[in-house]
């Protein structure tokens, strides 16, 4: 009963929806799972801080409402691009340092960005050290089943680590020839923290291999 009607609560909007607050504006597409947010009193700066990405969006009612959330314009820095991301990164080879999945709707993880050909393609886009990270839910069952193809793209080479209050897994695949040293990542995450107000060092203290 419970899980039937927290489908129910989940069933998401006809459109993406903007809601707002004393405080925040943000995009969502259903009541529970926030996609962006900004600051009304600060739109320039992060309120969620993943967003510093150029973003390959599929759905381009959620491209219309860019202004709302003061998104910049495309720029040489910066684009948006309204294309499905399993057909953007299919035959693409060794063209970015880092690949951010973080694809959603209002159901949960699109099957076309779950398959093992599609990890496989992000693999195949990463140049050498580069790396591929994905947001998944923890109570989206497929969760080990996309851990297990996203390892297998990347030749065995895969950490994880956990957002537990928000309920998500991060695994992180690597394009390189050995995994680096927890000490040294950790030491990373926390120079990383004291320059740019982040606060990774938290999530680098639960990171572990995937055997």
């Amino acid at each position: 009963m419970r899980n039937i009607l927290e489908r129910l609560l989940r069933e998401p909007f006809e459109e993406p929806r903007v809601q707002t607050d004393r405080q925040t504006q943000s995009l969502r597409f259903d009541n529970f799972h926030v996609q962006s947010s900004m600051r009304k009193n600060a739109p320039l700066e992060l309120d969620l801080a993943y967003t510093r990405i150029t973003t390959i969006e599929i759905d381009e009612r959620v491209i219309a409402l860019r202004d709302q959330f003061v998104i910049p314009q495309d720029s040489d820095r910066f684009r948006v691009i309204h294309a499905d991301a399993a057909e953007y990164l299919s035959g693409k080879n060794d063209v970015a340092d880092i690949i951010l999945l973080d694809g959603f709707d209002g159901y949960g993880l699109p099957f076309n960005l779950s398959t093992q050909c599609f990890y496989d393609d992000c693999y195949a886009a990463l140049r050498h050290e580069g790396v591929v990270v994905a947001n998944l839910l923890d109570n989206d069952a497929q969760l080990e089943n996309c851990i297990y193809r996203i390892r297998h793209a990347c030749d065995g080479k895969l950490l994880r680590t956990s957002v537990r209050r928000e309920r998500h897994t991060i695994a992180l695949g690597l394009k390189q020839q050995n995994i680096p040293e927890w000490q040294h990542m950790y030491r990373n995450a926390k120079e990383i923290d004291q320059s740019m107000g982040l606060e990774l060092s938290r999530y680098v203290k639960k990171i572990e291999p995937f055997e």
